[in-house]
């Protein structure tokens, strides 16, 4: 399982979906892009630190990568032969076409699981 992180709420919402739809027995690969993090290599890694704990298991994998998120995501997942990528989004649907997961739930080249942040 691929998951797709970036610091936000609705990244780690993925990651704790994922270990909750998918359960501890899958290997789990948790991917950062340093793009949005203006390439400060530090704050990704603590991103997966902190996906991570969120996941309660440290990931098989973890990869921080460059370029443009969502083609980097559906890149990774295709290169890892990954089950599934996993998602988070913010309960607005409009969210929903943000551009890295519009690009994620039009060109991943296996299943998307959107994991959808509740309202609070």
């Amino acid at each position: 399982m691929l998951i797709g992180v970036s610091g936000t709420a609705a990244s780690f919402h993925a990651a704790r979906t994922a270990a909750e739809v998918y359960g501890p027995d899958r290997r789990y690969l948790l991917v950062v892009n340093v793009v949005n993090l203006h390439g400060d290599h530090g704050r990704a890694e603590q991103i997966l630190d902190d996906a991570a704990e969120v996941l309660a298991r440290d990931a098989d994998r973890r990869i921080v990568v460059g370029g443009q998120p969502g083609p980097a995501l559906c890149e990774v997942a295709l290169t890892t032969g990954a089950e599934a990528v996993v998602v988070g989004a913010r309960p607005e649907p409009r969210s929903w076409t943000h551009p890295v997961v519009g690009h994620v739930l039009r060109r991943a080249p296996c299943p998307v699981l959107l994991a959808v942040l509740p309202e609070s």
